[in-house]
């Protein structure tokens, strides 16, 4: 009895000894393969990190672009403004040499008008004298054709 109980342990131990190695296997096949899906999923991650990497990268060289937009913007806008400003001014000045060639020219009109109507008066006094001058001659030529004898 002794020898098949101990042939039915050697048998039993056998089995074990098999399944354990059976198991053995199978967790060295599970082992590996989550090694690999382990790396795999590494790599996905090496995978992401490098794209967020670059999209950080991308998006630094985004903000940069925009930041220097925004400068050159600004710099258009305070040339604009000052140019405003300074057109502003010229129109001013522009605006204030007009209003005195107007005015200048309005005083020589009416320099002009006074001196028109000085020199109408002059010829108007001329011709009156001119008048008299004739009436007192055709008098006097009267007066010695009325004197002399017939």
């Amino acid at each position: 009895i002794l020898i098949s109980v101990q042939l039915l342990l050697d048998k039993e131990i056998g089995g074990l000894r098999d399944e354990t190695v059976q198991i053995e296997k199978e967790i060295n096949r599970v082992g590996d393969s989550m090694s690999s899906k382990m790396n795999i999923l590494q790599n996905k991650a090496d995978d992401i990190g490098n794209v967020a990497g670059l999209s950080l990268e991308k998006q630094k060289e985004v903000l940069k672009g925009q930041s220097e937009a925004l400068n050159g913007l600004q710099s258009l806008t305070q040339f604009q403004s000052k140019a405003l400003e300074e057109s502003r001014a010229v129109l001013q000045q522009l605006a204030n040499f007009g209003h005195e060639q107007q005015e200048e020219l309005l005083q020589r009109q009416e320099k002009l008008q006074q001196a028109h109507d000085h020199l109408v008066n002059i010829k108007e006094n001329k011709v009156k004298r001119f008048k008299i001058n004739n009436t007192q001659k055709r008098v006097c030529l009267d007066h010695v054709n009325n004197s002399l004898p017939q």
